[in-house]
């Protein structure tokens, strides 16, 4: 069975990133990502575009634009080019080598750590926040004078 597979005993399998490869990745990589994303998608990535119902906890969970650019050559880019920017390469290469069927459960998980770190939800990064708004940030230093 390829790395990263395990079988649930019902002639299925399900992947996962495997422990070398997560302990490799570090938490910023993340917010990277999204920069990149943004960059290659624009910012309609982080945008809310819909909502979906949470049957848990009946409510609704909002779509982000994300869902749409998820496992594209645009998404493999901006993958590619943080993987560069961080030196994370090694990361790359063993994604760049799983077969199409892993790399789209890869970049399930990756999706599924990108929903943690959507960029405002914890502190607001100001490019972020440029973007989502379409206008400049002012920064605290700015604002007293």
């Amino acid at each position: 069975m390829q790395k990263g597979l395990k079988s649930m005993g019902d002639d299925s399998v399900k992947y996962q990133i495997p422990e070398e490869i997560k302990k490799q990745i570090p938490e910023y990589f993340y917010e990277s990502l999204w920069g990149e994303l943004v960059s290659v998608f624009g910012s309609s990535v982080i945008e809310i575009t819909g909502y979906t119902p949470d049957e848990k906890e009946e409510s609704f969970e909002p779509i982000y634009g994300l869902a749409y650019c998820i496992s594209t050559c645009g998404w493999n880019a901006a993958v590619w080019a943080t993987c560069r920017k961080l030196d994370l390469m090694s990361v790359y290469e063993y994604y760049d080598g799983l077969r199409w069927v892993e790399s789209d459960l890869f970049d399930g998980e990756i999706e599924e750590e990108l929903y943690k770190h959507i960029p405002g939800r914890k502190s607001p990064n100001p490019y972020f926040l440029y973007l989502l708004h379409n206008r400049p940030v002012k920064f605290e230093a700015e604002e007293d004078g």
